[in-house]
């Protein structure tokens, strides 16, 4: 079996807010934490804790804002 490293890399800060409605609104950040924000809305199947390539992207100067959309998430 693969582990979970083999196809990412886990984000490395998470965090939520609470909306008005009561639901969370939660999203994980990767990469260079004053780079250039990169928002990435994942998909059904997919949440944002995925760590897409995150290792590379202080090299880049990105940081990477991945949400987890309510209902999908």
């Amino acid at each position: 079996m693969n582990s979970f490293n083999e196809f990412g890399t886990p984000p490395e800060r998470q965090t939520f807010i609470r909306l008005q409605d009561s639901r969370k609104l939660a999203w994980s950040e990767g990469g260079s934490v004053n780079g250039t924000p990169v928002l990435c809305c994942t998909g059904a199947g997919m949440s944002g804790s995925l760590g897409f390539g995150i290792r590379h992207l202080p090299a880049l100067g990105l940081r990477l804002i991945a949400i987890d959309r309510p209902g999908l998430g």
